[in-house]
């Protein structure tokens, strides 16, 4: 039986978005998302503490009940977003 498994979901390219597009995102350069996505993992509890403020809450939340919300919505979005190999 084979034991080495050999990946083909490796993707380098980058897709640059519409210019319209980009006029509108909230992270306007991939440098700000790799500097941000870089705190994420250095310093997960400010960086989300900070990102929940700019989230729409039915209820003002505290800071702990808007860190946990957020440290719950971290784990969803690293399910979804793969993590690039150091």
């Amino acid at each position: 039986m084979e034991t080495n498994i050999e990946s083909h979901l490796i993707e380098k390219r980058v897709f640059k978005p519409a210019k319209d597009f980009a006029k509108k995102a909230r992270i306007k350069s991939l440098a700000q998302y790799r500097k941000m996505y870089g705190e994420s993992i250095r310093r997960p509890d400010t960086f989300w503490a900070r990102e929940a403020k700019e989230l729409a809450w039915r209820k003002r939340a505290g800071l702990a009940k808007a860190v946990e919300k957020s440290a719950r919505l971290e784990g969803a979005l690293r399910k979804m977003v793969p993590r690039r190999a150091a």
